[in-house]
């Protein structure tokens, strides 16, 4: 989840998935991230491990993606996590919470490095998947308005992002608590 100004975004978990087999993909992606030699030595993958390993390096790449961004690394960071977001959307579909936090993620890297209409464009899309999904009021739905409030008001249109967070704040507070710390961000962020 983003504060205003600060690089604090939400981190994503990788719950099991359904294994796929996407031999092409793979093959592009691991060259991408420099990985020829998994384990220690060079092997063929097996169809069920292509899918666990581009699993497995997207939330590697999601993770350290989010560190980057605590050291202030925002342009290495969204490097990584556009691969992560890649490898989510192939694996898992588009409307998959991890590849949707992957790209609430990612967004929130685009908009600390400046890039405020390109962050809110790419946040309003997560939002409408994430309502249609999750629907209004989940606490992961309530991370992305709080976010695209943030770049909102990056663009220097503070009275629309102050009406949102507002809103975020009243969702936050019925759905979370009041002392919620997500809560608390929101009230922080007007």
């Amino acid at each position: 989840e983003l504060r205003c100004g600060s690089p604090f975004v939400q981190s994503v978990e990788l719950p099991p998935r359904p294994r796929v087999l996407l031999r092409e993909p793979w093959a592009g992606r691991q060259k991408a991230v420099g990985l020829r030699n998994i384990g220690g030595g060079r092997r063929r993958a097996s169809e069920a491990q292509v899918p666990q390993d581009m699993a497995l390096i997207s939330l590697c790449c999601n993770n350290l993606g989010l560190a980057y961004l605590d050291d202030g690394r925002h342009a290495e960071a969204e490097e990584l996590l556009r691969l992560a977001t890649d490898c989510d959307h192939q694996l898992f579909g588009p409307d998959d919470s991890g590849t949707l936090s992957s790209r609430c993620n990612l967004a929130s890297a685009i908009d600390l490095q400046g890039r405020h209409a390109e962050a809110e464009a790419e946040h309003r899309v997560v939002l409408a998947a994430r309502e249609r999904v999750l629907g209004p009021e989940h606490p992961a739905t309530l991370t992305t308005r709080n976010n695209l409030a943030c770049a909102i008001d990056g663009q220097g249109r503070h009275a629309e992002a102050e009406a949102e967070h507002r809103a975020v704040l009243a969702a936050r507070e019925r759905v979370l608590g009041p002392e919620h710390p997500a809560t608390l961000t929101t009230r922080n962020n007007l």
